[in-house]
């Protein structure tokens, strides 16, 4: 077994947190009512997330759960994050800045996060140290083996180059999980190369990334893309 959980203690009440209960509940819901899409935003692991913390939590914006989800012929690839980075989103598609930091605390302008630091230099110092963590999981109907799952978490990395920067920052506690069901079946499973799963990993988690941001709303006084 394994766990991760992201650190969103600086965001709202840090005493309110989900217990043995919200978790059984939430397990008999997805078990129980599967949704046709899944909620995104401020919901699950999403919804103390937040991104742009560079200069601290004054600046910062809102993220939260994304997901998203590819095909090519039989083969699918889905993706659910938990966007919760020390940098800003970036939508890797057009170069827009998705949520960040801000010029200001009561300003929308979202400040480039490599420039700001490159121009702070030797003075550039995070208020809160270790407190990111954005936390992934790919799932797909291909049969995979535990190696093979680890080089498709390998390239999906990828995806937080695309769509968060600056990322993999000594402030960042990134991890990314794969599931394969294998539902594609043995034969199937093993005509697919490798390395395009781990493409088509990239693509849905880069553009899951960007989704939590977009549908992340204000909360607590942190602005959110969504409003």
């Amino acid at each position: 077994m394994c766990s991760s959980c992201i650190f969103d203690l600086a965001f709202g009440d840090p005493t309110v947190r989900p217990d043995i209960e919200a978790g059984i509940a939430a397990v008999r819901e997805a078990l129980d009512n599967t949704p046709t899409m899944l909620e995104q935003g401020n919901v699950g692991a999403g919804t103390g997330a937040t991104v742009g913390k560079l200069m601290g939590p004054a600046t910062c914006m809102k993220a939260g759960l994304g997901t998203a989800a590819v095909a090519l012929g039989p083969v699918k690839v889905g993706a659910v994050v938990s966007v919760n980075a020390c940098g800003n989103v970036v939508d890797p598609l057009t170069g827009e800045w998705v949520a960040g930091m801000r010029a200001s605390a009561d300003s929308d302008q979202i400040v480039d996060m490599e420039l700001a630091a490159f121009a702070a230099a030797g003075s550039m110092q995070m208020p809160l140290d270790r407190t990111n963590t954005t936390i992934s999981c790919i799932v797909t109907n291909v049969g995979l083996t535990k190696a093979q799952a680890t080089k498709v978490s390998q390239m999906a990395a990828d995806a937080y180059a695309h769509a968060i920067r600056p990322t993999h920052t000594t402030n960042d506690g990134d991890t990314i999980y794969t599931l394969a069901s294998g539902k594609l079946g043995a034969q199937a499973s093993a005509a697919v190369p490798l390395d395009l799963l781990g493409m088509l990993a990239v693509r849905a988690l880069q553009t899951a990334i960007v989704n939590g941001a977009k549908n992340a709303k204000t909360s607590h006084g942190i602005p959110g893309a969504a409003k």
